[in-house]
């Protein structure tokens, strides 16, 4: 909330300055502090959102990886191998930190940019109400569009997932399998 009040009161000091200038004030330099000041929140401000959101990701990705073992563990050796070990690698490398940032991080986004319309949209009301409107129907088509493509972006992503597991089983079978057949030669050699 802090960045989105810093942020809409940018343009605001902005113009404050500008009648300033023209009109000889001797509130400039008051202004121009602001408006300083204003910069270094939204930066405090910003690297503290920023800082949050990464501390959240690690902790969301910390807690699925705790679960996803505690349940590796708790299957029985059967239904265990069903699956070859490359496919559980895949889902904790790749399916599961993909997760956490296309649904749990994207509400925080999303959260942050209506925050950010309606008090944008309360800032351009009380300067120019057609520009308001505009504004906020703009920033509102932005943030919904995701949603109308969201099936498409959904099946490029599973085939994206699908390609990393086939590459995760591929480069597992190279690896092992290599180290199999240094064994059989070796086996061979000492026969």
């Amino acid at each position: 909330v802090g960045a989105a009040i810093a942020i809409i009161c940018q343009p605001i000091l902005l113009q404050d300055i500008i009648n300033g200038l023209v009109q000889g004030e001797k509130r400039l330099v008051f202004f121009l502090t602001l408006y300083v000041i204003s910069i270094i929140l939204i930066l405090i401000f910003e690297f503290l959102r920023k800082w949050i959101t990464a501390k959240y990701e690690a902790e969301l990705e910390k807690w699925f990886r705790s679960r996803m073992e505690k349940n590796l563990l708790a299957r029985n050796p059967t239904t265990f191998h069903e699956h070859s070990p490359q496919e559980y690698i895949s889902v904790i490398n790749n399916d599961m930190p993909s997760v956490v940032k296309e649904y749990y991080l994207e509400w925080n986004e999303i959260v942050f940019q209506l925050i950010m319309i309606v008090f944008s949209g309360m800032v351009l009301t009380s300067i120019y109400f057609p520009l308001a409107i505009i504004s906020v129907a703009t920033s509102l088509i932005i943030v919904c569009l995701p949603f109308c493509f969201k099936p498409l972006l959904q099946e490029k992503r599973e085939e994206s997932l699908e390609s990393m597991k086939a590459y995760n089983n591929k480069l597992s079978d190279l690896v092992f399998g290599y180290s199999e057949i240094r064994l059989n030669q070796m086996g061979t050699a000492i026969r």
